[in-house]
């Protein structure tokens, strides 16, 4: 086997300990090594031994500074998120605040959090810094839920709001933008939003008033505008309203209750045995809220003689398929005519003249009717029947 020279060179990249060992194939014996290397010959295998310098490991790596943006009222956020590059874990982290690496807004205070990587061997620490920047959160207020009367005068919404709210911010309903001033009575209930726009990090914060117009609106009351005899009466408010929880009912003096519900929005009513005018008025409640009063006047007659009346008014044939003729036997000049139904609701009316005597009623249902005539010198009335 032929001799052989070779030259072994090696820069270490790190500071460590090495060792390079060469296995040579017996029966090699005679071998030389670079006269500045000291050469350890056991058996056929040659050790080259190096010094070594220093400790050995990877320098630590804290990353680059950083930068956190945060609202006051938002979650905790990671310190370590907020380096750049690629930070070694395991670090120590000292600030305003105590930390172990996360950052709480509510209980912290921003400014400079220092994040530290311990070096080893020959290895100094490294740290990096995250600058904590902090807005303040916009407060909207809370949500509220609350009943307004339709009678109510304007009011600002604001007002409503639970908490404490910041002013300045802006009002929508519907998503359309309003003044944030209600009108009752002429603006629409329901949902009414408040928003306070965020700054910086932090995103817009709203709430929510829900206003309640209970419906309590009247037009009117249905019943009979004319009583000819007494007995109980029918009065309905109109009209229906859900709202409602119970009606108020202002009767004329005399008047008297044949009605075990007083308190709903029909009235059954008994009139007194006096002729003359009176007055039903009614409102509606929903306990808290009254709304509009509406009154209906009804004449009583009782007591008005019948058939020929008071001034010797007659209708004729009687009963007939709906065409009448009234004469009178004692009276001159025109003559309003009235025809009311069994409820009292007026079906048809006319002025009655020496050349146009008639009244037709052909167009209503067949039944019983009450003729009501009016002159200068007095009233009264007839039973009609209208038979088909």
């Amino acid at each position: 086997m032929q001799p052989f020279t070779n030259t072994f060179t090696h820069q270490p990249t790190r500071a460590c300990s090495m060792a390079l060992t060469l296995l040579a194939a017996l029966p090699c014996s005679n071998i030389q090594a670079h006269p500045e290397v000291p050469l350890e010959f056991v058996r056929p295998e040659i050790t080259l031994a190096a010094s070594c310098f220093g400790g050995g490991g990877d320098p630590p790596n804290a990353g680059e500074d950083g930068s956190l943006a945060i609202c006051s009222n938002a979650p905790s956020a990671s310190l370590l998120l907020a380096l750049q590059g690629s930070p070694d874990l395991g670090g120590t982290w000292n600030g305003p605040s105590p930390t172990t690496g996360q950052y709480d807004p509510l209980t912290m205070q921003p400014g400079n959090y220092i994040y530290t990587v311990s070096g080893e061997g020959i290895h100094p620490d490294a740290s990096a810094t995250v600058v904590v920047t902090e807005d303040l959160a916009p407060n909207a207020g809370t949500d509220v839920t609350t009943v307004v009367c339709a009678n109510e005068p304007a009011f600002s919404l604001f007002s409503l709001l639970g908490g404490n709210p910041q002013i300045g911010g802006l009002w929508r309903f519907n998503f359309m933008a309003t003044t944030g001033i209600f009108v009752p009575g002429s603006d629409p209930e329901g949902t009414y939003t408040y928003i306070v726009p965020g700054i910086g990090a932090c995103s817009n914060d709203s709430s929510e008033v829900l206003l309640i117009v209970p419906n309590l609106a009247l037009d009117g009351i249905d019943g009979p505008a004319d009583v000819p005899e007494v007995g109980t009466l029918t009065f309905n408010a109109t009209p229906e309203l859900d709202d409602a929880g119970s009606y108020d009912w202002i009767i004329p003096t005399g008047w008297s209750w044949d009605d075990a519900t007083p308190a709903d929005g029909v009235a059954y009513l008994m009139p007194p045995e006096q002729a003359g005018v009176y007055s039903i008025c009614v409102t509606a409640t929903d306990g808290v809220c009254v709304g509009n009063e509406v009154c209906f006047d009804t004449e009583v007659t009782v007591g008005v003689h019948e058939e020929q009346g008071s001034f010797g008014l007659v209708a004729f044939p009687n009963p007939n398929t709906g065409n009448f003729t009234v004469r009178s036997t004692s009276v001159r000049g025109d003559i309003r005519v009235r025809v009311l139904n069994a409820m009292g609701a007026q079906v048809s009316s006319a002025l009655l003249t020496s050349t146009q005597p008639a009244i037709d009623l052909s167009l209503v249902s067949a039944g019983s009717y009450t003729l009501q005539w009016e002159h200068s010198e007095g009233r009264g009335m007839q039973r009609i029947v209208v038979a088909r």
